[in-house]
């Protein structure tokens, strides 16, 4: 009987000492996934209040990803801008101005290059090709450029641009190219800081920097870098988003 006893908590001993580590990153996500997700009305709404970009980071969370068969689209290409009638040449021009001074700021911030956006380095970056996308929806206004250098060559490169439309802030970047650069990792960390302070988000005092990129738990916010390779074509991006997706019920702390 003292036998069976002894084997039984051998038995209840490993598989305890097998379970732990288990056990540990188990408690260990769901701390941080409550830690990310719970609310702390002060704090939080105190910087949505502070910076009205993360609030609308939430519409579109909602809005824009869940309901995009309903948003409203204009399309504009900037080298055809005199085919459009008076009042679009209007929208079209204010677009590209603000491109113009926001895709200056970036490369002023090291975030990107008159070289990689093959521009004259002696001048102020001036926006002279691409197509300029309008996404809205309700309240919600999102610009998008689509710049296409090249395709269908041997140095093919396209650049996407994703504004929010109200505090003029560029919120994504993609580069797709075929020149495949190795980007190590402290300079995605650098990458990622400058895009963070371009965004005038520096202040929020709990960033902390993982794989996934910088992350803010109080503000609910990711900054991420992304980069895949195939077939000899890289794709690389810098993305703003919130940690997790939010329900209709969440969307209402909105800073107008």
């Amino acid at each position: 009987m003292n036998k069976v006893k002894v084997r039984v908590l051998g038995s209840i001993l490993i598989g305890l000492c097998l379970g732990l580590p288990k056990l540990s990153f188990i408690i260990q996500d769901y701390t941080n996934y409550n830690r990310a997700i719970s609310i702390d009305g002060g704090k939080t709404e105190d910087i949505l209040k502070k910076h009205p970009l993360i609030s609308y980071l939430y519409q579109y969370d909602y809005v824009l990803n869940i309901q995009y068969d309903e948003v409203e689209q204009e399309k504009y290409s900037i080298k055809n801008k005199n085919s459009y009638s008076k009042k679009q040449q209007e929208k079209l021009k204010n677009m590209q101005d603000i491109y113009n001074q926001e895709l200056q700021k970036l490369i002023d911030k090291n975030i990107l290059s008159h070289s990689l956006l093959e521009s004259n380095p002696q001048k102020d970056y001036q926006l002279t090709f691409g197509t300029l996308i309008r996404n809205t929806k309700k309240t919600v206004e999102q610009y998008h450029l689509e710049q296409i250098y090249r395709l269908n060559s041997q140095h093919d490169k396209i650049i996407n641009f994703y504004m929010d439309a109200k505090t003029h802030k560029i919120i994504k970047i993609s580069i797709t190219k075929d020149d495949v650069q190795q980007i190590k990792q402290d300079e995605i960390k650098k990458l990622l800081w400058n895009m963070i302070e371009y965004l005038e988000l520096d202040d929020i005092n709990d960033w902390h920097y993982n794989q996934n990129g910088y992350e803010a738990y109080q503000a609910k916010l990711r900054v991420s870098f992304e980069n895949t390779v195939i077939d000899g074509q890289q794709t690389y991006s810098i993305r703003t988003s919130i940690l997790y997706s939010v329900s209709q019920k969440q969307v209402h702390i909105i800073v107008e």
